[in-house]
């Protein structure tokens, strides 16, 4: 998978968040507990952006289409996420 270009990377940080606290600061999707790994990973298995959303209300079509990405980052998906703590 390619890097992200600058501009996924200003809003992955924007939505993206990892905070010892919070899942042991698995990068989450801010506002939720929903980890981006999980989200990757049913898209992978083949679910669908609409049947996530009917899984997971919070978040939204672009939170999901972004996973991908973050995960795909290097290996150290934690380099994008705004830090908390």
């Amino acid at each position: 998978m390619s890097q992200p270009n600058s501009k996924q990377t200003v809003r992955l940080r924007q939505l993206v968040t990892s905070d010892p606290e919070i899942m042991r600061g698995t990068p989450v999707f801010k506002g939720t507990r929903i980890p981006v790994d999980l989200v990757a990973d049913m898209l992978a298995q083949g679910a669908t952006a609409e049947e996530i959303l009917a899984g997971y209300p919070t978040l939204t079509e672009e939170m999901i289409s972004l996973a991908p990405i973050l995960r795909g980052h290097a290996k150290q998906p934690h380099a994008i996420a705004t830090k908390n703590r």
